[in-house]
């Protein structure tokens, strides 16, 4: 998956707490390239 259109937020981690947080739920593969971009 292309992670050019990826905004900040996403690659900062700030989508993935805010995720977390608010427990939402997300399809699979966007948990992981969210985290994939956070641990970056």
């Amino acid at each position: 998956m292309p992670i050019a259109g990826l905004c900040r937020f996403c690659v900062s981690g700030r989508t993935l707490r805010t995720v977390r947080e608010a427990s939402l739920v997300i399809p699979e593969q966007q948990r992981a390239v969210l985290e994939a971009m956070a641990g970056a």
